[in-house]
C-alpha cells in the first residue's frame, strides 16, 4: 500500500495506492486413483479449475529515453485471471515378459494480465506433455524403470504477438538396479532432457544426467552398507531454467556440482533398545 523506498535501485520507483481492495482466488479440485492388486493395475486422474477476482496486478510505466520504470499496484476490474491443469496416469502388468506398462498425459495453462504504460496486456502460457512408462520387478535379482515422452509449452503475450515463444521438448529417465551374489547391488539412472529455442531465446539444451554405485550389504539384516558412487559421468550437469510470466519470459544458467565420486558407508538403525520381541 505504501511501499519503503529503494535506493539501491533508482530505475524501478515503486508507488504506493491506498484504493487498493483485497481479491479474491476460488480453487476447485478433482481426483481419482484406483488400483488393483491381482493384475497390478493403476489409474489416476486429477484435475484444477483456479480463478481470481478483483486480481492485485503490475502497473508499470516505463520512460524510454531514461530507462525508469514506475510500478504501482492495482486492482483488475474487468478481468479475471484463469488457470487450469489436468493430469492423467494409467497401466498394468502386460503377457510381455511381465512388463508393467503405462502412459501419461499432463496439461496445464495460465491466463495472467498486467498493465504497460497504460495498456493492459494478456499474457497466456501453457505446458502439454505426455509419455509411455515401462517398468519390472524380479525379487533378488533386477528391476528397472524407463520412461520417455514429448512436451510443448507455449507463451503469448498481447502487447508482443510478433514474438514466438512456443517450444518443444523432450525427456527420457529411467533406473535399474542390479543384485548380484554376496549382497552386491550395482545400480545406475539416467535423465535427459532436450529444450528447443524459441523466438526470444536462440539456442537449445541437451543434458544427460548419468549417475552408477556399487554397493555391499553387511549382517543379516543388511543394516550395514558400503557404497561407491559416481555423479555426473558424463559431466554435463548444467543448472537451467527457463520460464514464462506476465509479459516477461526469462532463463537462467547457474553453476552447479558437476563429476564427482564418493564413499559412503551407512548404518540403519531398526531398534532402540530393549528385548527382542518374540
Amino acid at each position: 500500500i505504501q511501499p519503503v523506498k529503494e535506493n539501491t535501485d533508482p530505475l524501478n520507483v515503486f508507488l504506493g495506492n491506498q484504493q487498493l481492495t483485497p481479491s479474491f482466488r476460488s480453487n476447485l479440485n478433482i481426483y481419482f486413483n484406483d488400483y488393483k492388486v491381482l493384475t497390478n493395475q493403476y489409474l489416476y486422474f486429477g484435475g484444477g479449475y483456479n480463478f481470481t477476482s478483483n486480481q492485485i496486478v503490475n502497473n508499470t510505466t516505463t520512460d524510454i529515453k531514461t530507462g525508469k520504470s514506475t510500478i504501482q499496484y492495482v486492482n483488475l476490474k474487468d478481468k479475471m485471471p484463469v488457470s487450469y491443469y489436468v493430469n492423467g496416469n494409467f497401466g498394468r502388468k502386460t503377457g510381455i515378459w511381465g512388463l508393467t506398462m503405462g502412459a501419461n498425459l499432463n496439461a496445464s495453462s495460465n491466463t495472467n494480465y498486467s498493465y504497460t504504460n497504460g495498456v493492459l496486456n494478456n499474457a497466456n502460457s501453457g505446458n502439454y506433455s505426455g509419455g509411455i512408462n515401462i517398468n519390472k520387478y524380479e525379487k533378488d535379482k533386477y528391476d528397472f524403470y524407463i520412461s520417455a515422452g514429448p512436451s510443448y509449452n507455449i507463451s503469448k503475450s498481447s502487447l508482443q504477438q510478433q514474438v514466438n515463444n512456443n517450444g518443444r521438448g523432450f525427456y527420457t529417465r529411467g533406473n535399474m538396479n542390479i543384485y548380484l551374489p554376496a549382497k552386491f547391488k550395482i545400480s545406475s539412472d539416467v535423465n535427459y532432457t532436450y529444450t528447443a529455442p524459441t523466438g526470444t531465446f536462440s539456442t537449445d539444451l541437451k543434458r544427460t544426467l548419468l549417475n552408477a554405485s556399487i554397493s555391499k550389504s553387511f549382517f543379516k539384516a543388511n543394516t550395514l552398507r558400503a557404497t561407491i558412487s559416481g555423479n555426473d559421468l558424463l559431466n554435463q550437469n548444467v543448472g537451467f531454467n527457463r520460464n514464462a510470466y506476465g509479459n516477461s519470459v526469462s532463463q537462467n544458467t547457474y553453476t552447479t556440482i558437476q563429476r564427482y565420486f564418493m564413499f559412503g558407508i551407512t548404518w540403519d538403525f531398526s531398534q532402540m533398545g530393549g528385548p527382542t520381541a518374540k
